[in-house]
């Protein structure tokens, strides 16, 4: 008797736990919306960064770019702080494209003495500056070196 009463138990709470989780809980989601919805925003997260490394080519474009001359203040792996006569320090962001020469070799910011006179060639991305070209030279840089404005764009091999 004992053991049809257990299995008279165990029947009836299997019986029970089957309603209660066949009731459903409501999230407020239709799951057919879920896949469209989906990849709407993937479709929109392509497209900006589509955008975006369009953007980021054309600040890259050395043609149309603004040039600056000064001393450098402050060449970091990120950033150029460069000083200016009679104007405020202007600070360019350094990006791996942006290509970064001293005495005729190409180098990382950050291997650009302060102090050191440069000629920079920078492009708007959005409100904030971003470097194309960085030139510096050293007083005893190599013979011929030329660091004005009409300097040669070097070529990397």
């Amino acid at each position: 008797m004992k053991k049809h009463l257990c299995l008279l138990g165990v029947c009836l709470a299997t019986t029970a736990l089957a309603q209660s989780s066949s009731s459903s809980h409501s999230t407020g989601v239709d799951a057919t919306q879920v896949g469209p919805a989906i990849q709407d925003t993937a479709k929109k997260v392509v497209g900006q960064d589509a955008a975006s490394k369009q953007r980021e080519a054309e600040t890259f474009q050395a043609a149309s770019a603004f040039d600056l001359h000064g001393t450098v203040k402050e060449a970091k792996r990120g950033h150029i702080t460069v000083e200016r006569s009679g104007l405020p320090p202007a600070q360019l962001a350094v990006k791996d494209p942006t290509q970064v020469w001293l005495d005729g070799k190409r180098v990382k910011a950050d291997a650009i003495p302060e102090g050191l006179p440069v000629r920079a060639r920078f492009q708007l991305n959005g409100a904030s500056p971003v470097a194309v070209e960085v030139i510096a030279s050293t007083p005893s840089g190599p013979s011929g070196s030329n660091s004005g404005p009409n300097a040669p764009m070097h070529l990397v091999d």
